[in-house]
C-alpha cells in the first residue's frame, strides 16, 4: 500500500515537475526570440515620399505602435496632396488581424487625403482579404422629398428586373464553378459530397417507396374500372408500367424531393448565412458555390434517377399486386403484358426526367438557402419559396417535355 501511495505521488510530482520546465522554456523563448512590432519612418527630401517600413510580428500578443502616433507622425510630416506613401514588409515576420486593421486605415487615410498608397512585399493574403471586405455606407434620403414620375418606374423595372438578375447571375456563377471542377481548380471535399448522397438516396428509400405504392394502386384501380368494361383488364399493366416510368415515377419523386431535399438545402444553406458561415467562406476566398452548393447539385443529379428506377418498381410491384388481388390475373401474365408493353426508351426518358428534375431541385434549394437574408422568418420564408418554386418548376418542365417527345414520336 505504501509503494503505490509513493509510487502515485512521486509520478504526480515529476509530473508538475515537467509541466512548469515546459511553461518556463516557453515564456523564456517567447521572450528571446519574439521580435517586437516596429514601423519606421523615412521621408524623402527630394520627392514627396514617405517611406513605411513594418518589422516584427504584427500580432494581437505583441503591442503594435498606437494609431494616433502614426496619425501625429504624417500631421507633423505635413506631406502634399498627391504625395506617395511606400508601405514596405520586407522585414514582417508574423501578421493577423491587428496588421489588417493597419493596413486598412492606412488606406482609408490616404484616400481621404489624395495620397497614393504603394504596397510592396506585403503578404498577399493581406490583399485578398481586405479587399473583399465591402463598407456599406447608409444613404439618407428626406422622406418627405417627392420623387418624380420617371424615377417612380426606374425603381419598379428595376425591382421587377433584379429576380431574372439574380437568377441569371446564379446560373452563370454555377457554370463557372462546374467548368472549375472539371478542371480540378476548385474548393470541392468529397466528404460533403458522399455525405449529401447519402441524405438525398438511402435516407429517402422509404418515403419514395410508399408514396410509388400508393400511385401505383390507383392507377391500378382506376384502370382496371374502366378497362373491365371492355374486358381489356389485361391492358392494366400496360397502362400501369407505361404511366410509372414515363410519368408518374419521375414526376412524385421529384415533388416528394423538393418538399424533403430541396427545402433542406434551402434551410441548411439559409441557417449558415444566419450563422454567418457563408460570410466566413467569402472571408477567406472560398466561393460558397464551389464549397457547398456543386457537392449538393452532383448528389442530387445522381440519386434522381436510381430513386426513379426505384419508384418504377414499386409502382409496377403495387399495380401487380392489385391486378391479383382484384381482377384475378396472374403474376407472371401481368410482368408478361408489362415487359411486352415498356421499351428502353421509355426507361430511359425517364431516368432523364428525373435526372433533370434533380437538378432543378438542387439549383432552386441553393438558390433560395443563399438568397436568405440573416434573420429566423428569412429562413423559412426562403425554405417554403424553394418548395413552391421546385415543384412548379417540375410540373412545367414536364409538361414541356410532353410537347417535345410527342413533336418527336417518343
Amino acid at each position: 500500500m505504501i509503494f503505490y501511495v509513493s509510487t502515485f505521488f512521486l509520478k504526480n510530482l515529476i509530473s508538475c515537475f515537467f509541466t512548469y520546465i515546459d511553461i518556463i522554456y516557453l515564456m523564456i523563448s517567447r521572450e528571446m526570440s519574439t521580435h517586437p512590432p516596429l514601423l519606421h519612418y523615412k521621408k524623402s527630401s527630394q520627392e514627396p515620399i514617405v517611406t513605411l517600413s513594418v518589422c516584427g510580428k504584427w500580432t494581437l500578443w505583441n503591442s503594435v505602435p498606437s494609431w494616433e502616433e502614426i496619425q501625429s507622425y504624417f500631421q507633423h510630416a505635413e506631406l502634399p496632396a498627391e504625395g506617395i506613401i511606400e508601405l514596405d514588409g520586407q522585414d514582417l515576420e508574423q501578421w493577423d488581424s491587428v496588421f489588417l486593421v493597419f493596413v486598412r486605415n492606412l488606406r482609408e487615410l490616404c484616400k481621404k487625403n489624395q495620397w497614393q498608397l504603394r504596397e510592396k512585399q506585403i503578404p498577399e493574403n493581406v490583399s485578398k482579404i481586405l479587399d473583399g471586405i465591402v463598407i456599406k455606407t447608409p444613404t439618407t434620403q428626406d422622406p418627405h422629398t417627392p420623387s418624380s414620375f420617371s424615377a417612380k418606374i426606374k425603381r419598379g423595372l428595376q425591382q421587377i428586373g433584379r429576380p431574372f438578375y439574380d437568377i441569371l447571375d446564379f446560373i452563370g456563377r454555377l457554370y463557372l464553378s462546374f467548368g472549375k471542377f472539371f478542371r480540378g481548380h476548385i474548393a470541392f471535399q468529397w466528404h460533403d459530397f458522399f455525405l449529401c448522397l447519402q441524405q438525398v438516396t438511402v435516407e429517402a428509400l422509404p418515403i419514395i417507396a410508399l408514396i410509388s405504392f400508393l400511385v401505383g394502386l390507383i392507377l391500378t384501380f382506376v384502370s382496371l374500372i374502366q378497362l373491365d368494361k371492355f374486358g381489356a383488364g389485361i391492358y392494366v399493366a400496360d397502362l400501369v408500367g407505361l404511366a410509372m416510368t414515363r410519368e408518374m415515377g419521375c414526376l412524385m419523386t421529384g415533388v416528394i424531393m423538393s418538399g424533403r431535399t430541396g427545402a433542406a438545402f434551402a434551410a441548411t444553406l439559409g441557417t449558415m448565412k444566419v450563422n454567418e458561415e457563408i460570410d466566413a467562406l467569402e472571408t477567406f476566398q472560398i466561393p460558397p458555390i464551389d464549397f457547398l452548393v456543386i457537392p449538393r447539385i452532383m448528389a442530387t443529379v445522381i440519386a434522381m434517377p436510381c430513386l426513379c428506377l426505384f419508384a418504377d418498381f414499386i409502382g409496377i410491384f403495387s399495380g401487380l399486386c392489385i391486378a391479383w388481388s382484384v381482377a384475378d390475373i396472374h403474376p407472371l401474365l401481368y410482368l408478361a403484358q408489362t415487359e411486352h408493353a415498356l421499351t428502353f426508351t421509355n426507361i430511359l426518358i425517364g431516368l432523364f426526367k428525373g435526372a433533370f428534375f434533380g437538378k432543378i431541385i438542387a439549383v432552386v434549394g441553393c438558390y433560395y438557402g443563399l438568397r436568405s437574408e440573416k434573420d429566423a422568418s428569412s429562413v423559412g420564408l426562403a425554405t417554403t419559396s424553394a418548395v413552391v418554386a421546385s415543384i412548379t418548376w417540375i410540373i412545367a418542365s414536364d409538361a414541356v417535355f410532353a410537347v417535345i417527345l410527342s413533336f418527336l414520336g417518343l
